[in-house]
């Protein structure tokens, strides 16, 4: 079977430096060329000039140069695509492809990996891909998910990584990656028995590195938000802003220290080779002989079944080690949810799944902060202004903390009961 891996470079400017870029790294090769426009029904289109290599010697494999523009909602985005579609059963192809592809990403061009088909592209930035229309999707084999619902997500963690490292000082966009590195966590956990055991634990460990990475800058955002709000609330004394300022200095050290320790072409390098894996991988007898809705029906009513007991399994509701093990249950499976649109989700089942998350959420991220303000006081022990300051903030957390935790027993026993009227009509 064919697969295409696409990266896109960002800076090159003309079609010339990315086929001089291209064609250094390719033995004697067959080329044609071509010229392409093409509208789609939702009024967007693209334009190209393309140039495919064929290598000589090397069959199953072919490279593409794709330099234009696409307009997708009156915006314009450049194209400029170095696409690798090799045969996927063919190992020299393979083995071809990820040589040309590691050549690629060691020089000084940056590259992120995207949608090879152009249209499928076009969906994504309007948000209305349809993976159920997608070239591999087949409802008839469980294997169907993983080559349909897995790489855009990919697609989507390389960008905003690409968005991190250029804006360092955007704050909602670390907050994004995270949450896509955890939606795609959540899918991969929900797709594990399609996979063999040892390999697909391999690469949730990396994912989960890639998502702690980011976890003291997301702690240090949580803090400075809440500085944010204290002001707003006490602006008689001007909130804290001694904690805000040492605060605002350990963001940015530690955001200095992520960059320093990455770069963008590794990572799309690890993405890439997590895509090669993707497509190669030997299935299980579950991915090659279940349909796709029995498969869900089968993950789901079991991920069901454990959620609804899970407050027996952690009764204690003031042990925050315990509700942070539900929360992240929780996310789990709400990220799960929304990354199958073969399921039918309620409005309700999902706002109690977002206010149950969010409860939790507070609540961790109040323990957190406290242990890391504790160490602020270990680090700063005859700052007076800022002992002050810190028992302002914790104060001011502390009461949220005590309502979201006396709401905490009727927020789950709504979503419980939503949960079984959604298990029992879909499942």
């Amino acid at each position: 079977m064919k697969r295409k891996i696409c990266l896109h470079a960002l800076s090159v400017k003309h079609q010339n430096l990315l086929l001089g870029l291209v064609r250094r790294l390719l033995p004697a090769c067959l080329s044609k060329y071509k010229v392409k426009d093409k509208y789609l029904e939702s009024g967007d289109f693209y334009k190209y000039r393309e140039a495919r290599f064929k290598p000589k010697f090397v069959p199953g494999v072919v490279i593409s140069c794709t330099y234009g523009s696409m307009s997708v909602n009156d915006r314009i985005f450049p194209v400029a695509d170095v696409v690798v579609d090799f045969e996927n059963s063919m190992d020299g192809a393979k083995a071809f492809a990820k040589e040309f592809i590691a050549k690629l990403l060691s020089g000084k061009n940056q590259f992120v990996a995207v949608e090879p088909s152009l249209k499928n592209r076009a969906a994504m930035l309007r948000g209305s891909l349809n993976v159920e229309q997608l070239d591999y999707y087949d409802a008839n084999r469980a294997a169907s998910l993983i080559y349909t619902h897995v790489p855009w997500q990919i697609y989507e963690i390389n960008r905003l990584w690409q968005d991190v490292l250029t804006n360092e000082e955007d704050k909602p966009v670390i907050r994004q990656l995270r949450v896509k590195i955890r939606r795609l966590r959540s899918l991969l956990a929900l797709l594990t028995p399609l996979f063999k055991e040892e390999e697909i634990n391999a690469w949730l460990k990396v994912w989960k590195a890639a998502f702690d990475s980011l976890a003291i800058v997301r702690e240090l955002d949580v803090a400075l938000l809440n500085c944010e709000r204290i002001a707003r609330r006490h602006e008689e004394n001007r909130g804290v802003p001694i904690l805000e300022k040492i605060l605002t200095a350990k963001r940015q050290a530690a955001v200095q220290v992520y960059l320093n320790n990455v770069q963008l072409n590794v990572i799309t390098h690890k993405n890439v080779d997590f895509l090669f894996w993707l497509y190669s991988t030997e299935l299980t007898e579950l991915g090659t002989a279940s349909s796709l809705q029995d498969f869900l029906n089968l993950r789901f009513t079991k991920w069901t079944g454990k959620l609804l007991v899970l407050r027996e399994k952690y009764p204690d509701a003031t042990d925050m080690t315990s509700l942070h093990k539900i929360r992240i249950k929780i996310k789990r499976f709400r990220y799960a949810l929304l990354s199958i649109p073969e399921l039918k989700k309620s409005l309700e089942l999902l706002r109690a799944l977002k206010n149950l998350q969010d409860s939790l959420g507070f609540l961790h991220d109040d323990f957190v902060g406290e242990a890391l303000l504790d160490n602020l006081l270990e680090e700063f022990p005859g700052n007076k202004e800022l002992h002050l300051e810190v028992a302002l903030f914790k104060g001011w957390d502390k009461g949220k903390a005590e309502s979201t935790l006396e709401n905490f027993p009727i927020l789950w026993d709504n979503f419980c009961s939503l949960l079984r009227v959604w298990q029992k009509e879909n499942l």
